[in-house]
């Protein structure tokens, strides 16, 4: 009986994964926004059938332990009172040697055109992370002169409050008097950065040039991929393998060291040194908990760091600790505090 009603509970799980699923691909095609507030006093509730309503949309997710801890009015005139960009289409070009491998965050890739990606809802704060690989295993090797570009284009629309004095359209005369006041006007914008980056020739020069938080912040978006690709314990013995690798490589390129007393904090490189504890966090955090994180939690957590901007996605996994002067003061003093207190 047992068996009966644990296959009964896989099917009726199956039911509404496929309803969901539905549900959502009506929602992306409406243009829809659906964002999902919870108060998690049940043991269970499901949140990974209803996960991709939110992402489909752009959509957020908000996961609150209790009623008691709930602090839904405040959160939901944060999100409705900022403004937003709507259907967004972003796409990424590069040059010659290399090109776009993966794209991370809150997007859709197009299955049609390549390096298109749509982005259903988005604001200020909102973070999409892209993966480079070669097209060939010598690198960007055609022409050293030309120095490696990136170009991204992404067009949006928006509501904007039509201006109070603005004139008529293509006249130059005098505001309409029947537009009432307050009145909005929907707006398609497009934005464009080209970006050239500068090549390194030697691996002090690539080591040297590691913007910690960014790679972190990568490394956070994988881990987000593997563990809904590949569960939990692979996605542990992923980050510990990258990081075994990472500080092997540093100590075979950079202090020519293959065995004996290794490096294994990288001191030759600051930006370099945050790593092992960041990888520590995310290894003893609630992401990658095998035991202790309910289903719920976990899948707001994957929504959660997989929307993060760079500098605040490390600080979720290892807390910075910053020495302030005074309660009066805004910016922590220069002085740090040592890690082991």
């Amino acid at each position: 009986r047992r068996g009966d009603a644990g296959l009964a509970g896989k099917a009726r799980a199956t039911a509404e994964g496929a309803f969901y699923a539905k549900l959502a691909e009506r929602v992306s095609q409406a243009g829809a926004c659906v964002d999902l507030y919870v108060i998690g006093e049940a043991s269970y509730l499901g949140l990974e059938f209803l996960a991709p309503l939110v992402q489909c949309g752009g959509g957020h997710l908000v996961l609150y332990p209790g009623l008691s801890t709930a602090n839904l009015p405040r959160d939901l005139f944060r999100t409705y009172s900022r403004p937003y960009a709507h259907r967004g289409l972003l796409r990424l070009r590069c040059s010659s040697g290399f090109q776009v491998a993966r794209a991370y965050g809150h997007l859709e890739t197009d299955p049609q055109y390549e390096n298109l990606h749509h982005v259903a809802r988005c604001h200020s704060e909102s973070c999409f992370a892209v993966d480079f690989e070669f097209t060939n295993p010598s690198g960007v090797t055609a022409n050293l002169d030309v120095q490696p570009t990136i170009q991204l284009a992404f067009s949006y629309t928006v509501v904007v409050p039509v201006p109070a004095d603005s004139a008529e359209e293509g006249g130059g005369g005098p505001a309409d008097p029947s537009r009432p006041a307050g009145a909005y006007q929907v707006q398609r914008r497009l934005r464009l950065e080209t970006m050239r980056v500068e090549m390194a020739r030697q691996a002090v020069e690539l080591y040297g040039a590691v913007d910690c938080e960014a790679m972190m912040g990568i490394l956070g978006h994988k881990m987000v991929r593997a563990i809904a690709e590949d569960g939990v314990k692979e996605a542990c013995l992923l980050l510990q393998d990258w990081l075994v690798i990472l500080v092997a490589r540093y100590n075979e390129h950079i202090m020519r060291r293959r065995s004996g007393q290794l490096d294994v904090v990288m001191s030759k490189f600051g930006s370099l040194q945050a790593v092992p504890r960041f990888v520590y966090g995310m290894l003893r955090g609630r992401l990658l908990d095998p035991v202790l994180v309910t289903a719920d939690e976990r899948t707001y957590l994957l929504h959660l760091y997989s929307g993060l901007c760079p500098d605040a996605l490390p600080l979720l996994a290892y807390p910075a600790l910053r020495a302030f002067k005074s309660l009066d003061d805004f910016e922590p003093s220069e002085s740090t505090l040592a890690l082991h207190s």
